[in-house]
């Protein structure tokens, strides 16, 4: 982008304007400072030049979000640039996502607002939840706005964020309580363009702006599920339990199983390794989480893929009464990797039934909290654990409780 000229700076902020003979423009959020927690600029640059659009730049200098004397003044400006233009686009990212929506309330015919990781506050009270925001806690002398939400940003944009990072899922939860629409994606990344650039399907941020600028998109939640659908996260539970040493053991929430467990001895294998498997070969490494002590760490870890998988061969036909599967406890956004879930059985390890499927987006608990332990009344000689979607499978331990069916010999005829 060349053609960038520099309208307006001063020591907190610079907007830059690429006019192109538009009738429409986009106004993108920046951020800047020493701690760089999101620069859309740098993922938005070359994904947004091919639409028909003059592109604006608000860059912000340092990270304060907006609390200086130079906000209100800047955000003013920007909109006597913006208002030649018949229809105005906001977007950005993290502290930019906060500033498009903040910047409705200085543009009411703001057209349309796309907002990734936004934050709804940086007051105290909005900074110790262990996020980006983390690093301004109690910095800011004076506040210039309590929060960002406003009523047009409310009727003009539509929030992406992911659901498994604690920080941004509990903002997503005030922008939702207002009536936002939000699509909550199925990962921990904060830098949510990055992730959707990337993706192991292909460029989503790209067919997210093609709807953005796209006038005869309906411009809502629904519209962005139905983009997003691989990775949509519908479950407001993801933190209804927890997990890790800060709760009891396994053992005070299940009590023993009355059944024999028949999986120890027997074989084991996985879909991959990775640098991160404890051994060198698909069956040493998935042999662990039927053979090896329960930790809190991981016994098995396959590679990340589609689908991965672990399972166990039983040697014979059994009869199934109980699993249960013991999820990694070290580290809450590594164990929120085991969300959803099949267990599979087989009786030929061709041929694989559904017999579980985990649609719940509570974590699993392991060797502290609450494990997965579900009984069933079934023959089958492999039991498979595989992720729904794309992911990392890595597991403490899997248990497998029932009785070998034996063949009565003493029926044969005597001929």
């Amino acid at each position: 982008m060349s053609d960038m000229i520099t309208v307006y700076e001063n020591s907190h902020y610079k907007i830059s304007h690429w006019p192109r003979g538009t009738s429409k423009a986009v106004i993108v959020f920046s951020s800047g400072g020493n701690l760089a927690l999101a620069q859309p600029v740098s993922e938005f640059k070359k994904s947004i030049t091919k639409y028909n659009v003059s592109y604006i730049f608000f860059q912000s200098k340092h990270l304060d979000w907006y609390n200086n004397e130079y906000a209100v003044e800047s955000l003013k400006e920007l909109a006597k640039i913006s208002t030649p233009y018949q229809k105005v686009f906001a977007m950005g990212e993290s502290l930019g996502g906060s500033g498009a929506l903040l910047f409705c309330r200085f543009l009411p015919n703001i057209y349309r607002v796309l907002a990734f990781s936004p934050q709804y506050s940086c007051l105290p009270q909005f900074c110790k939840w262990y996020g980006p925001l983390g690093a301004v806690d109690g910095i800011f002398p004076k506040y210039t706005f309590a929060e960002y939400s406003n009523e047009i940003a409310r009727e003009k944009a539509v929030i992406i964020v992911p659901s498994r990072s604690w920080e941004d899922d509990l903002h997503t939860r005030f922008f939702k309580s207002e009536g936002y629409n939000t699509v909550r994606l199925r990962t921990a990344e904060h830098a949510m363009a990055r992730f959707l650039k990337n993706t192991y399907l292909g460029n989503y941020l790209d067919l997210c702006l093609a709807a953005f600028f796209d006038t005869k998109v309906d411009f809502c939640e629904q519209t962005f599920k139905s983009i997003l659908h691989p990775f949509v996260e519908d479950s407001w539970m993801m933190y209804r339990r927890w997990i890790g040493d800060m709760t009891y053991k396994y053992t005070h929430y299940l009590e023993k199983p009355s059944e024999k467990c028949i999986s120890e001895g027997k074989k084991a294998t996985q879909s991959s390794i990775c640098p991160y498997s404890r051994k060198n070969t698909v069956e040493e490494d998935a042999q662990l989480a039927i053979s090896g002590p329960l930790t809190s760490d991981y016994s098995f870890h396959t590679d990340e893929e589609v689908d991965p998988w672990w399972q166990v061969d039983l040697g014979s036909s059994h009869n199934i009464k109980r699993i249960r599967v013991f999820n990694r406890t070290d580290h809450s956004e590594w164990a929120q990797r085991l969300i959803h879930f099949y267990i599979l059985a087989s009786e030929d390890g061709i041929f694989w039934e559904e017999i579980y499927y985990r649609a719940e987006s509570e974590i699993i608990g392991g060797l502290f909290g609450i494990p997965l332990d579900k009984q069933f009344s079934l023959n089958a000689r492999f039991i498979r654990i595989q992720l729904d979607g794309y992911g990392v499978l890595h597991l403490s331990r899997v248990e497998v409780f029932g009785d070998e069916i034996r063949t009565n010999l003493s029926n044969k005829s005597n001929i």
